[in-house]
């Protein structure tokens, strides 16, 4: 099954919060929000589904490497160097808005 991790910056130009609580990319199994966190204790690194991510007022807020980013698994097509797989993010609201992303 392939997995992978995609990255972006999201801003909230509004002046109220904005709750992300799901994702949904076309042609894939699954994608949810991730954050790897590193164990303060043990120094171990773990992987967890976040339920939902939360934009203040004029935030960004970056999903990036070695912190929050977005899992898509499952791709039901072949995918190669510079397709876009393009999903949805759902807010709380009932709002979508829709991202893509660039395989690199």
């Amino acid at each position: 099954m392939n997995t992978f991790a995609a990255y972006m910056s999201l801003t909230n130009i509004s002046n109220e919060n904005i709750s992300i609580i799901e994702i949904s990319c076309s042609n894939t199994k699954k994608a949810f929000l991730h954050d790897m966190k590193m164990g303060s204790k043990n120094g171990m690194i773990s992987m967890e589904k976040i339920d939902s991510l939360i934009i203040g007022p004029r935030e960004t807020i970056h999903l990036k490497p070695r912190g929050k980013h977005v899992m898509i698994v499952g791709l039901s097509s072949n995918i190669t160097l510079n397709d876009e797989i393009s999903c949805l993010l759902g807010t709380k609201r009932g709002k979508n808005f829709p991202v893509s992303f660039k395989v690199r």
